[in-house]
């Protein structure tokens, strides 16, 4: 997998899924990663979250704030929206939406403390459901897709700076 100046990476989220958002961060830089739900016209919905690295390097929601239509940002309190800020939980929405996904990092040698968007790659797997119907043929439908983001900082090339998951599980057959 190699990683490209890809800045961001979008995430299909079709009506009435549920997603879970959360990852790690193993590179020594300090990592951010924002995560945004889009409409179809790419209009930035409310709230918008931010994850930095914990203790142990699990992403831990930081921050969920809400732009409002003055230009002014109100936080949200982090345990009402996220209650194990390691995994973000969205959805069920009624209209299909968009998850953005941009990591950025901050090296240590900038002295004016400048956040850099990390180059981005991933991969997306669809796991299906097998069932049985009452005729006894075999039913597929999708379960769950999983898109894999992996980022670079440019410290050392490897693509594993941080790795952010973005499971979509299907709750209607």
């Amino acid at each position: 997998m190699s990683s490209t100046k890809i800045e961001e990476i979008s995430v299909p989220f079709p009506k009435n899924t549920i997603a879970l958002v959360f990852g790690e961060c193993t590179a020594v830089w300090a990592q951010r990663v924002h995560v945004q739900r889009l409409t179809s016209s790419e209009v930035v919905l409310n709230p918008q979250y931010t994850f930095g690295p914990s203790d142990k390097g699990e992403l831990t929601v930081t921050s969920v704030d809400s732009a409002n239509d003055d230009g002014t940002v109100t936080s949200q309190n982090i345990s009402s929206v996220a209650p194990d800020p390691h995994v973000l939980k969205l959805g069920p929405y009624t209209v299909d939406q968009t998850i953005r996904v941009q990591c950025e990092h901050h090296n240590p040698d900038d002295s004016e403390g400048t956040w850099t968007t990390n180059h981005h790659c991933s991969e997306t797997h669809d796991f299906q459901a097998v069932g049985k119907t009452s005729g006894g043929g075999t039913i597929l439908g999708k379960a769950l897709t999983v898109t894999m983001i992996n980022t670079e900082d440019g410290g050392d090339e490897d693509n594993h700076d941080t790795v952010v998951s973005v499971a979509i599980t299907y709750t209607t057959k």
